[in-house]
């Protein structure tokens, strides 16, 4: 068996463009959100399978695998605020691809008096950031990022990198090592760095 299929998710109204402004004692108020023209997110996915029965229907095997690119992938981005205002703003800045596979293998029979029904089931999902923003100034530069902070609070941080998955987490805090790299007990947690190190997702 085998399908194709492709869908779009329209941006949620009042996030995207047109750009207006608010002016406040002749100037543009600070606390007007910025809306840059948003394009729908559009999925193309495709999934193949197969089904099999052994020794009489017995047992029984399915598997199915899948993949699913997204482009102009919507995110919300952090900026910095000063005196209040506006935290965010949205904007098309990614393609990710979600590929895996799923299977299932069952038995259905008799075992001596009792009627035995069984299955195990195996999933594997992996989701890559394929391209982040990237676009052309009015002098013909390309400008391109190599992140975006998603999430994140205190040492925390949810960033999205090309060739990493979307949900990767990284740290600025870590356990003390030694000078031979082995942690330090009793343990005890380095948060000096500025730096975030990714420790997985």
């Amino acid at each position: 068996r085998g399908s194709y299929g492709a869908a779009g998710n329209a941006p949620r109204s009042y996030i995207g463009g047109p750009q207006t402004f608010n002016l406040s004692g002749g100037r543009i108020s600070q606390y007007q959100p910025l809306h840059l023209p948003l394009q729908p997110e559009r999925t193309n996915s495709w999934e193949a399978g197969t089904s099999l029965k052994f020794l009489r229907n017995k047992i029984s095997l399915d598997i199915t695998l899948y993949s699913a690119s997204t482009v102009h992938q919507i995110f919300e981005v952090a900026q910095s605020v000063t005196g209040g205002g506006y935290s965010s703003f949205y904007l098309n800045a990614g393609k990710v691809n979600n590929r895996g596979i799923e299977g299932t293998l069952g038995y259905a029979g008799n075992l001596g008096p009792v009627h035995w029904n069984s299955n195990a089931t195996y999933t594997l999902n992996k989701n890559t950031v394929k391209a982040l923003y990237n676009t052309v100034d009015a002098n013909g530069n390309n400008i391109s990022i190599p992140y975006l902070d998603l999430a994140g609070g205190g040492s925390y941080l949810q960033r999205a990198k090309v060739g990493r998955s979307l949900s990767s987490i990284y740290t600025t805090a870590q356990l003390k090592l030694d000078e031979k790299g082995y942690v330090m007990l009793p343990l005890s947690v380095d948060a000096s760095s500025t730096n975030p190190v990714y420790v997985g997702n």
